[in-house]
């Protein structure tokens, strides 16, 4: 309790104080983490007030204060906020005023008087080493950044366990000039970020991670006269030419490759690898020992999910992934590579064979290094071979991910086309001899921290960029360049171009959408703009970097030559003219291990800045998406049965087999309901969890489908609507021209629900049906869903062209058969029996009808029509549009509407 007696704002400031001391003079409940204290005048009472002169008081008042504590969101490791390492059991307090800073360079961190600062850091001295100005203590050092208008900005560096730190183990450099009450200009960040998160082979942990269930790359093999024709690479051994012979996997020797299990490793670290995502045109520039640990975690994904999973014996959760540091980094994989526990854990065993964790990285070391020793015999030591093969930039020969980490045999080189954005890195990556391993859906490889701009928050899409870590950069230029130098050399010919021309944050905000250009610029020696010696460049171990086309520069690589000034325009790519191979067929794609119809793709390569409009019968389009064939178990493994709330059942196999083409990822299977009898298809379409069942094959009828209801009912009960999914028979009209491959929707007309059951009733004198029944109508969510869709003004001309492809690459008899297959017969015109197709039936009786521009699915809403016996009366079939104004016909669908009372929406194919 205090009392306060003075004029109105001494009073109010010696409140401030109180709430000031109230808060401050607290200790954060949690040790190791920042707390923010934010004071609350509350109760605020006059107790009494006067307005006589003569009165000791003008007015008495009482209040009192409260304190709110949170936790900060932000750490150490954010951008701006290494101040909280400075401090144990620290509080923020709110609410109250600092002063002004600059609106650049200052905008984050702690203000602290100088010897504050130095004393927190048990430092006295400033001290010039290598003139530069640093404040250090025993284990934690003060580095000047930046200065603006006056104001220093300081970077606190630390060792985490308290052992001395030397002058030499800041990843900053300071600021050059630093005397006293003054500061040079602020040093350059590297680059993309100045700490990145390595994601690949580490286990996802939030919505932007790496991908381990990584498709096929559909990627053309290499072409006559490229650097990998006529090569392959066996699980066992690696022919050159010839006929191919094949060496089993159990027939390769333990020690192969070059010594024991820690010389593998050392070699592999310093090698390099390119990961290009071909779904995404962007790719990552990887140590060989982090692209090892992604490749061995996807092949036992791949192991868990695949054909033989049933004899998988590992355990994700006996995998050590270095809990007790987070924050991966290109040490990170080295680490859990070595880690003794990991290198014993079981995958298989079996009365012949005895594979762990150990076995399977030493053998894909045997393949990566036959891998590298293939490029360098290819090309050279020194990369000769590139220029006298005359191999154009735009060909970027690698081996598809997909089908190393599935273990095929032999392994087919692959070849993607990159764009002109993209020729720019393509000399370096070649001079380092970095292998490319080429796949359809990566997600990310490396994660920026800190940044708050949402174009560089992950690696931009579509643009050819390729993101490296420093650390990676660093022991790949340990022999071929030189990062000290100036201009940094990448290679005996190549150069870093001006890199501190972009080394700042990103200064975008909420109301503008203009982005800093971030992306570095590789030239050849002799032409990089060295005018005078560049500024100091603070190479930040945990930063990455991105190389591509810098629209601040506009050096235009072509495929052969010396760049040029140009702008790169999104409809300017050019792209090398394709070759067929030596036998004259065009080169076949990565996936033909997965599809048995020998599908082969255009080797025309198809940029993603250019639209092509295909017909669906068009067999020359360009590959759909493609689907994912395995799941990321660690996202998946919390999933349960509540977490699925749309229902999809089909009456046959057929139909299921286009819903689970549409699923963007499948799941696992969970467990079922005791005397559950159905068998589930578990999906994510979109946002949406799916759980899609079907009738058992063979079974019809009111009974099997009341069973399958009730069953999904019982074994999924948060599924909030169900989807009745088929095919059926449509029924033309001259306000509904249906024609084949057309979507029904179902939706209430009128006393109609949606679905109407042309059999459920009594059959009266004179051939009069009397329906004596009514099913429920469609949730009113499902409704409003369909009026959204229905009145989007930006929907696409055919928003069902790219899932009717998806489903045709997965089963091409599913492909629109043509125009010419698509005839209306008068409904007098009585079929053939027992005939499959209408090829022997009469053209004379075919209804004429306006022919469409394009195959392409339309969509029509309206009644459909629904029994328990098969509709095959076409004069009856006329009768009942024409009483109803239905537009569709299938069997089977009332059953849903009676025994699944979540849902009575219907929507046939």
């Amino acid at each position: 309790m205090f009392e306060v007696i003075g004029s109105a704002y001494s009073v109010a400031e010696v409140g401030e104080q109180l709430a000031w001391l109230g808060s401050a003079l607290r200790s954060s409940p949690n040790p190791d983490q920042v707390m923010y204290c934010r004071p609350h005048l509350e109760k605020f009472q006059v107790i009494h007030h006067t307005q006589n002169a003569k009165a000791l008081y003008a007015a008495k008042v009482s209040a009192e204060l409260s304190f709110e504590i949170s936790p900060t969101t932000l750490s150490a490791k954010t951008n701006g906020y290494c101040w909280h390492d400075l401090f144990r059991s620290g509080v923020v307090v709110e609410g109250y005023p600092i002063p002004r800073r600059p609106e650049t360079g200052a905008t984050s961190g702690l203000e602290i008087p100088l010897p504050m600062m130095a004393s927190l850091a048990q430092a006295s001295y400033v001290n010039t080493f290598l003139d530069r100005s640093i404040i250090k203590g025993f284990s934690n050092m003060l580095v000047p950044t930046e200065i603006h208008d006056g104001v220093v900005m300081w970077h606190l560096v630390h060792n985490k366990n308290g052992d001395r730190m030397s002058y030499l183990d800041s990843t900053v450099v300071p600021v050059e000039g630093l005397m006293a009450g003054q500061l040079s200009q602020a040093r350059h960040i590297l680059g993309w970020c100045s700490d990145a998160k390595y994601l690949a082979g580490f286990a996802p942990k939030g919505t932007r991670d790496a991908v381990y269930g990584v498709s096929g790359s559909r990627l053309p093999r290499s072409l006559e006269g490229g650097i990998f024709h006529q090569a392959f690479i066996s699980n066992g051994h690696m022919i050159t030419g010839g006929e191919p012979f094949l060496v089993g996997y159990k027939d390769t020797p333990p020690h192969v490759s070059r010594g024991g299990y820690m010389s593998k490793l050392k070699w592999i670290v310093r090698k390099s690898a390119v990961l290009w995502d071909e779904e995404t045109k962007r790719g990552w520039l990887l140590n060989g020992a982090s692209a090892l640990l992604h490749l061995v975690r996807a092949s036992i994904v791949y192991d868990c999910t695949g054909p033989l999973s049933s004899e998988c014996q590992f355990r994700w959760e006996t995998l050590d992934e270095g809990a007790t540091n987070p924050i991966h980094n290109a040490q990170s994989a080295i680490a859990m590579l070595l880690s003794r526990k990991n290198r014993t854990l079981l995958i298989y065993e079996s009365d012949d064979e005895h594979v762990t964790f150990e076995d399977r990285v030493k053998h894909f070391i045997n393949i990566l290094e036959q891998m590298f020793d293939h490029q360098i015999h290819s090309v050279g030591p020194d990369g000769s071979g590139y220029a006298s093969k005359s191999i154009p930039r735009a060909h970027l020969e690698g081996w598809d991910f997909h089908d190393l980490a599935t273990e095929s045999d032999p392994l087919q080189p692959r070849m993607a086309t990159i764009g002109s954005k993209g020729k720019s890195w393509i000399d370096f990556t070649r001079s380092i001899h970095a292998i490319n391993l080429l796949g359809f859906g990566f997600g990310e490889m490396l994660e920026p921290s800190g940044i708050s701009c949402p174009y560089w928050a992950s690696l931009p899409k579509d643009q050819y960029y390729l993101a490296a870590g420093m650390t990676d950069l660093q022991m790949a230029l340990e022999h071929t360049g030189n990062l000290n130098s100036n201009p940094i050399r990448l290679s005996d010919k190549l150069v870093w171009h001006k890199p501190e021309m972009s080394f700042k944050a990103c200064g975008c905000t909420e109301l503008t959408a203009e982005h800093l250009d971030l992306v570095q610029v590789i030239l050849p020696d002799r032409l990089s703009e060295i005018t005078e010696r560049a500024d100091p460049i603070g190479l930040s171990r945990n930063g990455a970097v991105v190389f591509g086309y810098s629209q601040r520069s506009q050096w235009r690589w072509g495929d052969t030559g010396d760049p040029e000034r140009d702008d790169v325009k999104a409809n300017e790519e050019q792209f090398p003219p394709c070759h067929e191979d030596g036998h004259g067929n065009e080169a076949t794609s990565s996936n033909d291990s997965e599809n048995n119809s020998n599908q082969q793709w255009s080797t025309q390569p198809s940029s993603m800045e250019i639209t092509v409009a295909t017909s669906s019968t068009d067999s020359r389009s360009t590959p759909p998406r493609s689907r994912v064939r395995s799941y990321t178990k660690w996202n998946l493994e919390l999933l349960s049965a509540e977490d699925y709330f749309v229902g999809i059942v089909c009456a046959l196999p057929l139909e299921l087999l286009a819903v689970r083409a549409l699923f963007d990822q499948a799941h696992p299977q969970l467990p079922r309901s005791a005397g559950d009898s159905n068998h589930y298809a578990l999906g994510s379409i979109g946002s949406h969890r799916v759980v899609a069942a079907c009738l058992p094959d063979g079974e019809y009828g009111t009974n099997s489908a009341a069973d399958v209801a009730s069953n999904l009912k019982r074994s999924f009960r948060s599924v909030k609507f169900c989807l009745l999914v088929g095919i059926g028979g449509g029924v033309p009209s001259s306000e509904n021209d249906i024609r084949l491959g057309d979507v029904v929707v179902s939706k209430p007309t009128g006393t109609n629900p949606g679905v109407i059951q042309y059999d459920m009733g009594k059959a009266l004198e004179n051939g009069i049906f009397e329906q004596n029944g009514v099913l429920q109508p469609p949730p009113r969510v499902v409704m409003t869903a369909i009026s959204n869709l229905r009145s989007d003004p930006d929907a696409p001309e055919a928003p069902l062209q790219r899932s009717i492809e998806q489903i045709a690459a997965c089963k091409r008899e599913y492909r629109h058969p043509g125009p010419e297959k698509d005839r209306l017969y008068s409904s007098a015109y009585p079929h053939p029996l027992n005939n499959a197709t209408c090829d022997s039936c009469s053209v004379s009786h075919v209804t004429s009808r306006k022919s469409r521009p394009d195959n392409h699915p339309r969509i029509h809403y309206g009644l459909i029509a629904s029994g328990n016996s098969v509709m095959k009366d076409a004069r009856l079939r006329d009768r009942w549009s024409k009483e109803k104004g239905r537009s569709l016909l299938r069997d089977g669908s009332s059953w849903y509407y009676e025994h699944f009372a979540l849902s009575g929406h219907q929507r046939d194919m």
